[in-house]
């Protein structure tokens, strides 16, 4: 039994010392989860023809297989939840989003005023392809919120500022593992407005999860600043 437990904890130390299997191993996760998200899809979709509830459905099943996937890793490697910053935090904790939220805005303009005049033909009004639109039911309603403003922040909080973050922070100074998550963030994202926002926010993200030992904060804002996006696209037209 020994021998065992010791491979286990020397795998578990090889891999957080090593940032190229950390980057790999969140752009697997990341990308695997949405492959079978999208296999998954395809027999739903003949049955719920709405785009709307298939895109959320879809993003049930990333995270569904995400998780599965992390804890297949855990139990090969040897380590907890807690290792990818999956868990509590006090209230002082919680109540940094607030002025993380204004962070966050005030990063995000800057950045962007400077892409309008260093990027040529970045175009500020691109609007975000996020997979709901025309939503005519309130049904369609409550699917939308629950897969942008609930789902989609922990799945992307878990993989980007749980495994990338946590894991290159194992390994590197705060800000170059902040930097090298925030691109690998912006990239996910595919368009260059969007990119330049993403950016921004998990800076401020990635300095949540230094601050507090958690992603619970990290989810919080992340689902504050997507609440925002679902009231301004659905709710106010």
């Amino acid at each position: 039994m020994e021998p065992r437990d010791g491979l286990k904890l020397k795998s578990n130390r090889a891999f957080w010392r090593s940032p190229v299997i950390v980057i790999l191993s969140a752009l697997l996760l990341f990308f695997a989860s949405q492959l079978v998200g999208a296999l998954f899809l395809v027999p739903f979709a003949k049955f719920v023809p709405n785009q709307n509830y298939q895109v959320a459905f879809y993003i049930g099943v990333n995270l569904l297989v995400m998780v599965g996937l992390l804890s297949i890793a855990m139990t090969v490697l040897g380590f907890r939840w807690d290792r990818i910053g999956w868990r509590s935090v006090n209230t002082r904790s919680l109540v940094k989003v607030i002025p993380a939220f204004l962070v966050y805005f005030f990063v995000s303009t800057g950045f962007t005023l400077l892409a309008t005049r260093l990027i040529p033909g970045f175009n500020i009004e691109q609007t975000q392809d996020i997979g709901f639109s025309d939503l005519t039911k309130s049904s369609e309603l409550v699917a939308t919120f629950i897969g942008l403003v609930l789902l989609t922040p922990i799945f992307e909080e878990m993989i980007f500022r749980g495994v990338l973050f946590r894991g290159l922070r194992n390994k590197l100074p705060f800000w170059f593992a902040a930097i090298l998550t925030s691109l690998a963030f912006a990239v996910a994202h595919l368009q260059w407005n969007v990119a330049v926002d993403t950016f921004a926010l998990s800076l401020v993200l990635c300095y949540l999860v230094e601050k507090s030992n958690s992603i619970i904060p990290s989810i919080l804002l992340h689902a504050v600043k997507n609440s925002l996006a679902f009231i301004l696209l659905f709710v106010i037209k």
